[in-house]
């Protein structure tokens, strides 16, 4: 019998023996149990559970036996949830993330042949540090301490 047909048995009550996974979501009717909980939240020592105590999916029953009332199955699982989220992640972009990109594809490519450019732009050889640039303002020469001044 499938952990499903199991859910639906007997009103969502069923009997879970020790040695089995609970796939489905719901609480401890009658019994205790100790059950690994590690697909959940990483604890891998068993977790006692007694009448009343939450029972989640995706866990081991390791000792123990108790009657089971089914709570949340398929989409409503935790488990169904993380899937969901993790397929959103891997979703195609956002508009705003691709318009983005192409500026980035158009502008980058711009800027980088632009540094490229400045040195013949500037009418200096590369490396020329008394040879500044006159259109930027600035100029270097015999003027007084050779320090930078402005033009006249």
């Amino acid at each position: 019998m499938t952990e499903a047909q199991l859910a639906r048995n007997n009103q969502g009550v069923t009997f879970i023996p020790d040695g089995n996974y609970i796939l489905v979501y719901g609480w401890v009717r009658e019994g205790h149990s100790a059950m690994e909980q590690s697909m959940r939240g990483g604890e891998s020592l068993p977790v006692e559970k007694t009448p009343g105590n939450e029972v989640f999916g995706s866990t081991l029953n390791k000792m123990g036996s108790f009657l089971f009332e089914a709570a949340k199955v398929g989409c409503e699982t935790t488990l169904a949830q993380i899937i969901k989220l993790a397929e959103e992640a891997q979703a195609p972009k956002a508009p705003i993330e691709r318009l983005a990109d192409r500026i980035a594809g158009v502008f980058v490519p711009i800027v980088i042949r632009l540094g490229a450019l400045m040195p013949k732009l500037a009418r200096a050889p590369p490396g020329d540090t008394n040879n500044v640039p006159q259109f930027l303002g600035i100029w270097r020469g015999d003027r007084g301490e050779g320090g930078v001044s402005e033009l006249p």
